[in-house]
């Protein structure tokens, strides 16, 4: 073994490497005792020494208290020296050695001066085991540390026992505390599980109770015939299915809302309970109750015999044992229709789920009450609407009866109005056709020559005998079609040739005002129709046309569109008002214009042709105008008239 100033453990024979590089002492039985020492080297442990031959163990020298860590902590050592040259010095390294680790190795201190009792005794108080100097003979030394480690074995081995002793009694002790904590903790949990069992007991109780009270709520909702006969069968089953001690309920007046009707009551032990005492102050005898109606929410009077408010009511509680007052409204959307008092046992407090229960209670109840009245109401409303019904019946059968007799009279006045209008017609048309005809003769000459003057007036007395003529075969036509007894007589046609006639009869007029007057279109259209009414009907659209047209000019546009022809009139007169267009075509009704007067007409153009048009020629007529911009009127009939059987 070479001499080592600082120890390396990878040369000491006792020091085996394992996996991980980690240093363990051998096992082997023929491995020497290692022994550490820190310090000063001692001269006869000293491997060049003479002895070295008779030593037993192997020695590994540390300068300083810093390294012996990592040897320590690898428990390869079984002996550790301090060596010093004086008592301080020795003191501090024993001192820092145990700061570092904890010493478990037997500690033995050499050095080379004496020591006081008092030191040695400081020694042994840190631990030291023995004393000696470093004068001693080697083959001394080695057989007193040879000694020593068999006394640090033997030591060891006892102290790993107690040490292990120790370990099972305190591992006893940690088992019967963990017992113990279990077993409260056991005992705990089971105090747990009975007051849980107990909770749900009551909760299963009150739930019962809840599920018992609606059930059974709900059945007199549907059995009830009236709504008193509901609201007592709601307390009765309050008082024995909830085992509350008083139900009652009071319906408000409808005319006055300060008055309160009590229409059903129930009690548990059948005995008369005072439904409202007098509170001082209290508008329907109750605080409870006053507030409930005015607020519309419930109100809880709990503890009654503990509140100086309930003064009133302390010994009615005290002989009917009840100790809380629940006090739910009766209402819809709008109004309080009455209240719901329920009063509870003493000892009973009212619960969440019973307070959820009550009100549900008190909701089906008034929509229960409220439904009766609407039931009564709609009875009430259907009988009045039977009666009126009846009444109407008869008051239609009178005013049917006197209809059929105005119609029959009405049907005998068309008839003298047809034979009026025939009459009339045939009167006054023979002599304007006379006067037509004798004013022509003589405007023609063939009497006799006339001055400017004469022939002036017999122009006009010509054309307004042909204006009177027109006016009274419109009459008559409009008198024809309302009265259904107009003629048709259909017959195969061009509709130019009809506008060709009509074009030719307003062309002097239109050459007098200087507007122009053309057809444009498809060159010829064929009808089978009637040919008098559809020329009647462009007869009347050109005429308002070239009366209302001061510029521009007429224009008659024909088209077929599928088997109808269409026959427009387009102007760029004076136009019609959008909120004038409706009247246009009513009899007798002319627009509102400068033109008015110099047009001439009775308003029965438009009106006939729309009849025309419609009733006789099955088709439509339609306008689109723009005030000064001018007008388009249309008429639409088929080509082909079906006559109906």
């Amino acid at each position: 073994m070479t001499e080592q100033t600082e120890i390396c453990l990878s040369d000491i024979p006792i020091v085996e490497k394992q996996k991980g590089g980690n240093l363990v002492k051998s096992n082997k039985r023929d491995v020497l005792p290692l022994v550490l020492c820190i310090g000063d080297v001692i001269p006869i442990l000293h491997p060049d020494s003479a002895s070295t031959s008779v030593r037993e163990f192997f020695v590994v020298y540390v300068r300083d208290v810093t390294s012996i860590e990592p040897i320590l902590s690898k428990d390869a050592v079984d002996l550790v020296i301090f060596s010093s040259p004086n008592f301080e010095a020795l003191l501090s390294s024993i001192e820092q050695c145990k700061k570092r680790h904890t010493l478990e190795k037997i500690p033995v201190v050499t050095f080379s001066e004496e020591l006081t009792e008092k030191q040695c005794f400081t020694l042994f108080e840190y631990g030291v085991i023995d004393i000696f100097h470093g004068q001693y003979s080697s083959e001394f030394v080695v057989r007193k540390l040879n000694q020593l480690v068999r006394l640090y074995k033997a030591t060891l081995g006892d102290t790993h026992e107690l040490h292990e002793v120790k370990s099972r009694q305190q591992h006893l002790q940690k088992k019967i505390e963990n017992s113990e904590t279990e077993v409260q903790s056991l005992l705990r949990k089971l105090r747990f599980e009975k007051l849980k069992s107990r909770e749900l007991e009551q909760v299963n109780f009150v739930v019962n109770r809840c599920l018992s009270t609606i059930s059974a709520g709900n059945f007199a909702m549907v059995a009830a015939s009236s709504e008193r006969e509901l609201a007592q069968s709601m307390c009765d089953v309050l008082v024995k299915h909830a085992q509350y001690t008083q139900a009652w309920v009071g319906f408000l007046d409808a005319d006055d809302s300060s008055s309160l009707n009590v229409v059903a009551h129930a009690s548990s032990d059948g005995k008369s309970i005072p439904i409202a005492l007098h509170c001082e102050g209290s508008r329907f005898g109750c605080h409870s109750v006053t507030r409930a109606i005015e607020s519309r929410v419930t109100v809880v009077n709990s503890s009654i015999s503990n509140k100086a408010s309930c003064e009133a009511c302390w010994d009615v509680a005290t002989e009917h044992d009840y100790n809380s007052i629940v006090s739910l409204p009766l209402k819809d959307e709008n109004r309080t229709i009455g209240i719901l008092n329920v009063k509870a046992k003493s000892g009973n407090s009212i619960e969440f789920d019973e307070m959820t229960m009550l009100e549900e209670v008190a909701g089906d109840l008034a929509f229960g009450i409220l439904s009766h009245r609407s039931r009564n109401e709609r009875d009430r409303l259907f009988n009045a609407l039977n009666e009126m019904n009846s009444d109407l019946e008869s008051k239609i059968r009178s005013r049917t009866r006197e209809l059929e007799l105005a119609n029959h009279k009405l049907k005998e006045l068309d008839t003298l109005k047809s034979l009026f209008i025939a009459s009339v017609s045939h009167e006054l048309r023979t002599p304007l056709n006379s006067i037509i005809g004798f004013t022509g003769i003589l405007l023609k000459g063939l009497s006799g020559e006339l001055n400017e003057r004469q022939r002036d007036q017999l122009t006009r007395v010509n054309r307004s005998s042909k204006q009177l003529l027109e006016l009274i075969i419109n009459v008559i036509d409009i008198a024809k079609i309302e009265g259904h007894r107009i003629e048709i007589f259909p017959a195969e046609f061009s509709s130019r040739s009809v506008v060709n006639e009509v074009m030719a009869e307003f062309k002097e007029a239109a050459e007098k005002k200087g507007i122009s007057l053309q057809l444009k279109g498809e060159e010829d259209i064929y009808l089978y129709s009637d040919r008098k009414r559809f020329a009647q009907c462009v007869h009347n659209l050109v005429s308002n046309a070239v009366k209302y047209t001061e510029k521009g000019g007429v224009e008659i546009v024909q088209l077929k569109k599928g088997k109808n022809i269409e026959l427009s009139v387009v102007d760029t007169g004076i136009g019609i008002a959008p909120d004038e267009i409706s009247t246009c075509f009513q009899a007798f009704e002319r627009l509102p214009t400068h033109l008015k007067v110099k047009a001439g007409g009775a308003g029965l153009g438009l009106y006939l042709t729309k009849k025309i048009s419609t009733e006789v020629l099955h088709g439509g007529l339609t306008v689109e105008s723009k005030v000064n911009k001018g007008s388009c009127f249309t008429i639409t009939v088929p080509c082909e008239l079906e006559l109906e059987s």
